[in-house]
């Protein structure tokens, strides 16, 4: 068997940039697997290449990126492009894939796992840091281990061989909070890692496909329905919770006489069509200086931040699918269930190379409806962009909307299953929707995983339904991508806000 040749590679990344890697090529000249490997930042590559020659997997290529300078934060989409640059360049699936990270490499792998749910084959964490992190990074992983449940790769841990390390504890935290149905932790003594490391893989590859839990009914069972649950129970009106509350709701009552943006929640509901396109102008209005004052600091708020951090993210989804559809001549015939003004939608269509033949919104709001096509002539596209009034949960309706030779060759849905807590509802939506969407036509959809402010918004904010409380069920990444795949279609990459709050994700028709 020959040995193995390493290379340096560079790889695009999906804002454009590029990221340096050693790569250690296959032993046979055949790829049927693949490592990714993320060194410790304080480490060279010597871990990575003395690892990889000693798992002895001569059928692999590995890899390993140069990540000093990349924020934690901006690790899942990072990662996310090297994993899509893996599985084009080698022909495989992320199924195919093992991810090994190192100590602050560990940190992000377990991120990305948590932000991306990817379906790899498996991933070892060496010592994930923790306390030795800076403070931003610290607040990054304590929600990945708060919310370790959300992650679904198998998964193991070799943790610090002390228990008195300051990171021992989180280690072992991360470990037990897993969602993982394979899952294992083992100290990182040197004498037992590699016999550790190759007992995990072989128990990864020793079934045909990664081993996931079914999560279709988690909007009954598990930690997200006990989440709703209890946001969904108003505190004591006396108790100092229910007491603390009602004065956050004076004061937001207060603030919406000076501020627009709170003044247009309270009128037509926080998670409203017209908010969303009052916080994408991201223009701070209201009475004289201090109540714009207050206005910035509402649509500054993390949340907002993050929705704005979703349209771009969308925006670039919907240039990618255009690209894609482009390169195989395909006619773009765009399709958006619940589009609300479509401000998103037709500024990125004002950016697609190859202009669509046809851009069909819909909105169940007869307000976002009119309003949409108002934009519609603003952007001087009513030659082919045609607004009308549909439920998104109808799902013989969405399935009757085109003849089958004129069906979507790129769907969308953004910011509609995020306000439903049922899960039956967004099953019913999304198999209109696959019927709505030619073979190998594309689909975008966001998802949010995960929210700084979901009791504030549960007890302070009301909703477009009447004026109720608007009550949020988190939805984790891996629980929405297999809606998606029940529906009929196959995920093919996905991006993130630095936060991990929104995601946007594309999916391929089968």
């Amino acid at each position: 068997m020959k040995a193995r040749i390493t290379a340096t590679e560079t790889v695009p990344t999906h804002d454009g940039a590029s990221l340096d890697c050693h790569v250690w090529q296959s032993q046979t000249g055949r790829i049927h697997n693949a490592l990714l490997m993320l060194a410790d930042s304080n480490n060279d590559d010597g871990w990575a290449s003395a690892l990889v020659h000693q798992l002895d997997m001569p059928n692999a290529v590995a890899m390993a990126p140069v990540l000093h300078e990349i924020e934690l934060a901006d690790s899942p989409t990072i990662i996310q492009a090297l994993i899509d640059h893996i599985c084009s360049r080698h022909d495989l699936s992320p199924a195919d894939i093992l991810l090994i990270g190192k100590g602050s490499g560990a940190s992000r792998a377990a991120l990305f796992a948590h932000d991306c749910a990817p379906l790899l084959r498996g991933m070892i964490l060496d010592t994930p840091r923790f306390a030795s992190l800076g403070f931003a990074e610290r607040r990054t992983m304590h929600r990945v281990v708060a919310d370790a449940t959300a992650i679904i790769t198998p998964t193991l841990i070799l943790s610090a061989n002390h228990r008195f390390d300051r990171d021992h504890g989180a280690q072992q935290r991360l470990h037990d909070q897993f969602g993982s149905l394979l899952k294992d932790i083992a100290p990182a003594a040197e004498a037992l890692v590699l016999p550790t490391i190759r007992g995990f893989i072989a128990r990864c590859f020793a079934t045909a496909r990664p081993v996931i839990p079914n999560l279709l009914d988690a909007d009954r069972h598990g930690h997200t329905a006990a989440e709703f649950e209890r946001l969904s129970q108003p505190p004591g009106p006396w108790s100092p919770r229910g007491l603390y509350w009602r004065g956050v709701r004076s004061g937001l009552k207060l603030a919406g006489r000076f501020s627009d943006g709170i003044r247009l929640g309270h009128e037509v509901g926080f998670d409203s069509g017209a908010m969303l396109d009052y916080v994408y102008r991201n223009e701070a209005k209201g009475m004289g200086p201090i109540g714009r004052m207050i206005d910035r600091n509402y649509i500054d708020a993390i949340g907002w931040q993050g929705i704005r951090q979703r349209k771009l993210n969308l925006e670039a989804m919907l240039l990618e699918a255009n690209r894609r559809l482009s390169d195989t001549g395909e006619d773009i015939r765009l399709l958006d269930i619940a589009a609300g003004h479509g401000r998103y939608i037709l500024d990125a269509v004002n950016q697609f190379d190859q202009r669509p033949s046809r851009v069909q919104l819909r909105d169940f709001d007869a307000h976002n409806v009119a309003d949409g096509r108002v934009l519609i002539r603003d952007k001087a596209l009513a030659d082919i962009a045609g607004f009308e009034r549909g439920d998104a949960f109808d799902a013989e309706a969405l399935a009757s909307l085109n003849s089958p030779d004129s069906l979507a060759t790129l769907s969308v849905v953004s910011g509609l299953y995020e306000l439903f807590p049922e899960n039956e509802p967004v099953q019913r939506s999304l198999a209109g929707l696959a019927e709505a969407t030619a073979s190998g036509g594309y689909l975008v959809y966001t998802g949010q995983p995960w929210h700084p402010q979901l009791e504030f918004i549960a007890r302070a904010l009301t909703s477009h339904r009447d004026g109720q409380a608007w009550t949020m069920r988190r939805r984790t990444q891996a629980e929405m991508d297999q809606f998606v795949t029940a529906a009929g279609f196959e995920k093919v990459t996905q991006r993130v806000d630095p936060w991990g709050i929104f995601t946007v994700s594309l999916a391929v028709r089968r």
